[in-house]
């Protein structure tokens, strides 16, 4: 059974409260059985755990869906982002130094999972690049990523993606950006 069989069985649930920067907001709160709640925990683990496995190489960046029941009473799903994060505390000082993001984050709701995962990773896959070519220059200051863009390779998939998008639309335009996501020059 689906998340959303579930929630067309039990319906929307009762309406609950919330309070964001000052401003009282509405949202359709579920709330929902333990048993129910399981299966959104599991699904949502079993997406991390397929994002996980599919990732190559170093991680100095890595992919995360974002939910839990927040996302769950929110939104009647197991998720509602996925970003990159930065891992550990040294590449978020590169980060820092070079201006590139620790952390990016793409929501479903408004990018759909397809599209919020393929510019997660590509911001992890360029994160990872970047930083792994400033290594193995031997971490030098200073340092130009000029020459590293020429060689990094968008992949496939991301670019298959890209062509499938309409060239007007909030995620053509964001995933112009996550393309041009090159660090800066490091300084001496």
């Amino acid at each position: 059974m689906t998340m959303q069989e579930i929630l067309d069985i039990i319906g929307t649930g009762t309406k609950h409260a919330s309070t964001t920067s000052g401003s009282s907001h509405q949202h359709d709160a579920i709330d929902l059985p333990a048993d129910v709640l399981a299966l959104f925990h599991s699904e949502l683990e079993d997406q991390r755990l397929q994002l996980t496995n599919e990732v190559d190489g170093e991680m100095y960046f890595f992919t995360k869906i974002l939910g839990g029941e927040w996302a769950q009473q929110r939104t009647g799903h197991a998720s509602s982002d996925i970003g990159s994060f930065a891992r550990g505390a040294e590449v978020k000082l590169w980060c820092r130094g070079t201006g590139f993001p620790a952390s990016k984050t793409y929501s479903i709701r408004a990018y759909g999972h397809i599209s919020a995962r393929a510019m997660a990773e590509q911001v992890a896959k360029r994160g990872n690049y970047f930083y792994q070519m400033w290594l193995d220059a031997g971490a030098p200051a200073p340092y130009s990523f000029d020459e590293c863009v020429v060689d990094f390779d968008e992949g496939f998939e991301f670019k298959s993606w890209m062509l499938c998008q309409q060239i007007n639309s909030k995620t053509y335009r964001e995933a112009l950006k996550v393309q041009q996501m090159i660090p800066l020059r490091i300084q001496a």
